[in-house]
């Protein structure tokens, strides 16, 4: 039946990836700007541990003893619909049971398997927290469909059948047995030998195994970085029969339990990890094509008043006034590299040496100056 349930986990994660994937059509004259592109479906996976707490008519009496709790394992598949809701389905598998004791009343135990497959929902209250956080409670609300083979432990390990004794005892022998001063104390080897439903001690036949639930369930997730969370917390799980430790109202004598439903409760914790890319959102900006847009043409601002636009002016600050080329520099008629507006020659041989006014340079002036240098 495990099979069964994992089948189903690895068709909904199927259904997760195609359902992720969108197409679009539209005018192609004029061409719209691209649509944003969709996240690729990055699912959630957790694994995690955690206890059942049975609550219908078998109850623990005492404390649950570690060497006597009954573990459960959960595989998580997960998707965020938006900031505060994520939908999740899981597979549970795991022991459940209780153990009753009385001196002198009913004495009763059970044992069941349970293997579930489920879905819910959950609200993580992103509307009320502070946008950088590190810890978030949540709740769930879900339903499940699980099976359970409950058992019962009536014999020790060498087949005594136990008979509960009014002083608290267990022995060999009932009570009112002619023997039973020679009856020898038993312990409980607490293997759940007995199939409670082939047992039929009520007469209810071959009941259902299989049943469904609705969950609800709260708890704290911690954001332990971008992609890993962990989470502890509890869910009550009403299932929708009553044959889990196989005592119900009809049951005979003082076997006979209440007309509600059984309950279990399960405390877990689990690690989570966000296959993801990115957790930040699409910038809108980022999908806008802008190729044929004249960015050039859109600024107009002339620093200078040189009649020339910023975008295309080489020579940003030149004075007011100062005639200018297309490229917004000022003109330079003889070429010797001074702007016309500074020159103090303005019509110097081409290629002579000049100095920062624009005076041609003779060669006794450098030869001075390199004998200064030295």
């Amino acid at each position: 039946m495990l099979k069964k349930y994992t089948l189903l986990l690895l068709v909904c994660v199927l259904s997760f990836s195609l359902g992720a994937s969108t197409t679009s059509s539209g005018d192609s004259t004029p061409p719209p700007p691209p649509e944003p592109k969709p996240p690729s479906f990055s699912p959630i996976v957790g694994l995690g541990t955690g206890v059942f707490t049975f609550l219908g008519e078998v109850n623990n009496r005492r404390l649950v003893l570690p060497h006597t709790s009954r573990i459960a394992y959960e595989l998580s598949v997960s998707k965020d619909l938006n900031d505060y809701l994520n939908l999740r389905f899981y597979v549970l598998f795991g022991k459940m049971g209780a153990n009753e004791r009385s001196a002198g009343g009913r004495n009763l135990n059970f044992e069941t398997q349970i293997r579930m497959g489920g879905l819910n929902l959950s609200y993580n209250f992103h509307h009320l927290l502070p946008e950088k956080r590190i810890a978030e409670p949540y709740l769930t609300l879900g339903f499940e469909s699980f099976e359970f083979l409950s058992k019962t432990d009536l014999y020790d390990r060498y087949g005594n059948k136990y008979y509960y004794w009014s002083d608290g005892s267990i022995r060999n022998l009932d009570e009112s047995d002619p023997f039973a001063p020679s009856a020898i104390y038993l312990t409980r080897d607490y293997t759940y030998e007995s199939d409670i439903r082939e047992m039929n001690l009520d007469g209810f036949g071959k009941y259902p195994e299989r049943s469904w639930t609705y969950t609800a369930g709260a708890g704290m997730s911690l954001l332990m970085n971008r992609h890993m969370t962990f989470r502890i917390g509890a869910s009550m799980h009403f299932a929708m029969t009553d044959y889990i430790d196989g005592v119900t109202a009809n049951s005979t004598g003082n076997r006979a339990g209440d007309a509600r439903n059984d309950r279990f409760l399960m405390t877990s914790f689990s690690i989570h990890y966000n296959f993801s890319k990115t957790t930040e959102s699409i910038n809108p900006l980022d999908t806008v094509d802008f190729s044929d847009v004249d960015f050039y043409a859109l600024d107009t601002m002339d620093t200078d008043r040189d009649k020339v636009k910023d975008p295309r002016d080489r020579c940003q600050g030149t004075p007011f006034g100062v005639t200018v080329d297309t490229t917004g520099c000022p003109t330079d008629m003889d070429g010797d590299l001074v702007p016309d507006y500074l020159d103090k020659e303005p019509n110097s041989d081409k290629g002579a040496l000049v100095d920062e006014f624009g005076v041609t340079v003779d060669d006794s002036l450098i030869a001075l100056e390199w004998r200064m240098y030295n």
